[in-house]
């Protein structure tokens, strides 16, 4: 039997603290997009904000972490990736709630915290 549909937790703000950090495959700060982690996603679907985690986008010479991971990783690699990426924002939105208010507030409000 299939249980009810959960609602999926969708957050800008949230979405803009994710982007704020640096890249969670090379590590550069500053080109940072919130990625969505693939699964369960549809066409025109995206996933639960809580699957997010911090790539990095295309610029000059570079095709981006978030390209990259989205064309050249194997379905079932990626899938480890992004189960990682997201567990690991999630814990660097945590450990810098500790000294910014409106960010603990929204990991409060979102059951992170």
């Amino acid at each position: 039997m299939i249980g009810p549909k959960v609602p999926k937790v969708r957050s800008e703000p949230y979405r803009r603290y994710v982007a704020s950090l640096p890249c969670y495959r090379c590590g550069i700060h500053g080109y940072s997009q919130a990625a969505h982690a693939d699964e369960g996603k549809g066409m025109g679907l995206k996933t639960d904000d809580m699957t997010c985690y911090p790539l990095c986008g295309a610029r000059i010479g570079e095709i981006g972490c978030h390209e990259f991971v989205g064309r050249m990783m194997t379905r079932d690699f990626r899938r480890g990736f992004e189960i990682g990426g997201a567990g690991w924002a999630q814990n660097e939105l945590i450990r810098q709630s500790q000294e910014d208010k409106k960010l603990r507030e929204l990991l409060m409000k979102l059951g992170i915290l």
